[in-house]
């Protein structure tokens, strides 16, 4: 066995004489090949990494455009945001003018209560003084009424006019 080996491998140098010119060492050779396989698959990861890295770079463009809106939004609703806080901070201060000014009308309406109660107790005054003539004059009528009476003329009492309806305030 170890002398046919010997023939092969002679005769393969020969072989390699004849076709390269020189004697080829097919170590070397099977290296270069696992060389060539390594470099194909370099230029694939090149070519993948220059189209991946454009990807990338239009998600960047994206991005940054997205960012751009973003901040124009958030400036626009942040605008709104203060005209809708002073708008609030305003109407806050009318109400409150609105309910200082609706308890100044409530005083004004305890202003005329004051003039009732006045008038009223003015008319009950009046009414007594009516109730007194009244009596001043049942009694009148009873001793007018007796035969032997003696008349004296009624004595007036002094009764204030009332002011014209218009004028009560």
């Amino acid at each position: 066995m170890q002398e046919k080996l010997l023939g092969l491998d002679e005769k393969c140098q020969n072989m390699m004489l004849l076709k390269f010119g020189r004697e080829v060492d097919l170590k070397k050779l099977e290296n270069i090949s696992t060389n060539r396989i390594a470099e194909e698959l370099k230029e694939t990861i090149a070519k993948k990494d220059v189209k991946y890295s454009r990807k990338l770079n239009e998600w960047d463009v994206q991005i940054n455009q997205a960012k751009q809106r973003l901040l124009t939004s958030t400036r626009d609703h942040t605008g709104r945001l203060d005209t809708l806080n002073e708008l609030t901070k305003d109407k806050q201060d009318l109400e409150g003018v609105l309910d200082g000014k609706q308890k100044n009308l409530g005083g004004e309406y305890s202003g005329q209560r004051k003039a009732d109660l006045k008038e009223r107790q003015r008319l009950l005054q009046l009414v007594q003084l009516q109730a007194q003539e009244i009596d001043a004059l049942k009694d009148e009528i009873g001793i007018l009424s007796r035969k032997d009476g003696h008349i004296l003329p009624p004595t007036q009492t002094a009764v204030p006019p009332l002011p014209p309806i218009g004028a009560r305030n």
